[in-house]
């Protein structure tokens, strides 16, 4: 062979362990890449159970930051309950106090205790989803309960009213008693 052959097919054999031992290592850079967000996720996990942790040993927290993220979650954790309340409202449906099952509204007993309902009182439903007197459904603005006849207590509509869920806020509130929210 002649020499410029030779030297040619050093070259592209040097070029080619070259690219394979750096494809080998971008290879390896990515897996440990992969390793350490692993590892990060794995972190962020265990600060969350420690968040959490602390949020129910200490709901109470008086010390900054402490104060005020416990705050944003007991807000959120009302938003929630109110949401999920909500839900129930226009699903027309009650929570077993017994069991925790989820029942028709008009349910006298638990389908699945067989607790009987008579005493239990209408869940404290949002304002204008339910007659304080029978518990039937409400439509918007109704003046009169269309199942017991019942006189529906309307709001004053110039009383200033929580941007997040309508609830009438009382005068100075800083946050909205129904679901937590700040008052604008």
């Amino acid at each position: 062979m002649s020499p410029f052959l030779n030297e040619l097919g050093k070259k592209i054999s040097t070029a080619g362990s070259n690219t394979v031992k750096a494809v080998s290592d971008m290879s390896q850079i990515s897996k440990l890449k992969d390793s350490i967000t692993d590892e990060q996720r794995r972190i962020n996990s265990y600060y969350v159970q420690i968040g959490q942790q602390f949020f129910e040993k200490h709901p109470d927290a008086q010390e900054e930051p402490f104060l005020s993220i416990c705050s944003y979650i007991k807000n959120s954790i009302t938003l929630i309950e109110n949401y999920e309340r909500d839900i129930r409202a226009i699903q027309d449906i009650k929570i077993c106090p017994e069991c925790g099952a989820e029942c028709k509204f008009s349910s006298i007993f638990c389908p699945s205790c067989g607790v009987p309902f008579q005493n239990v009182e209408p869940e404290n439903l949002a304002p204008g989803y339910r007659c304080s007197n029978c518990g039937a459904s409400l439509q918007e603005g109704a003046l009169f309960c269309t199942e017991c006849g019942q006189h529906v207590e309307q709001a004053d509509p110039a009383a200033p009213r929580c941007i997040n869920c309508g609830a009438v806020l009382q005068e100075d509130a800083r946050f909205c008693s129904e679901c937590g929210h700040v008052a604008a």
